[in-house]
C-alpha cells in the first residue's frame, strides 16, 4: 500500500503454460485484494525471463478490463496522471529493469480485487533431449542480487505463496 510499507495482500497466481513445438506461452494471473478502508495506489511489481517476450497484459477491476496499449514512457505516464487526476481507475506498467516489470494500479476502491493477467511467450531450453523452463518467481530469480541501489530495492519478503500450475503440450513431448 503506498505510503504505508504495506503489501496489498495476494489473494490467489495461477499460471497456465502451453508447450508447442519448443515455444512455451505462460499466462500468470494475480489477484489482489484493497482491505484498506479507502481508495489507493499500489505498485505491483514481477518478474519474467529476461529473454521472454510480454505480449498481453490486462487488469481486471470491478469487472471493468483495462487491456494494455504500447505508447511512449512519457505518453503512458501522462495519460495515466490525467486519469488520477479525474478520479479514474487506470494502470500503467512500466519495466524498470530487463526482466523486471511494474504495475501501478490507481484507485482502487476499498474491497476491490483485482485481476493481473501477464501473457509472454519463450522458447524452451534444450539439455539434450529435454526441454527446461524457468519461470521467474522473484526479482532474485531473474538477477540474483538485485541490481537497484538500496534506496530504489524492491519490498520483498512475506509469507510463502503457493500457486496453481496447468501446464498442456499442444504438439512434441
Amino acid at each position: 500500500t503506498a505510503g504505508s510499507g504495506r503489501p496489498m495482500p495476494l489473494v490467489s497466481t495461477a499460471y497456465d503454460v502451453t508447450l508447442d513445438a519448443g515455444l512455451a506461452v505462460v499466462t500468470t494471473r494475480r489477484i489482489f485484494r484493497n482491505d484498506e478502508q479507502s481508495s489507493i495506489e499500489a505498485t505491483i511489481t514481477f518478474p519474467l525471463p529476461v529473454h521472454a517476450t510480454l505480449f498481453a497484459l490486462e487488469a481486471c477491476i470491478d469487472g471493468r478490463i483495462l487491456k494494455a496499449q504500447s505508447r511512449s514512457r512519457t505518453a503512458a505516464r501522462a495519460s495515466y496522471e490525467d486519469a488520477l487526476d479525474r478520479g479514474k481507475s487506470a494502470v500503467l506498467h512500466e519495466e524498470v529493469l530487463r526482466g523486471v516489470h511494474m504495475l501501478s494500479v490507481g484507485h482502487i476502491a476499498p474491497g476491490t480485487e483485482i485481476q493481473i493477467s501477464a501473457v509472454w511467450g519463450l522458447t524452451l531450453t534444450f539439455a539434450g533431449d529435454k526441454g527446461h523452463l524457468r519461470i521467474p518467481l522473484t526479482v532474485g530469480d531473474v538477477y540474483g542480487c538485485s541490481p537497484l541501489a538500496e534506496s530504489d530495492d524492491l519490498i520483498h519478503g512475506g509469507p510463502i505463496e503457493t500457486a496453481a500450475l496447468s501446464v498442456t503440450c499442444t504438439s512434441g513431448s
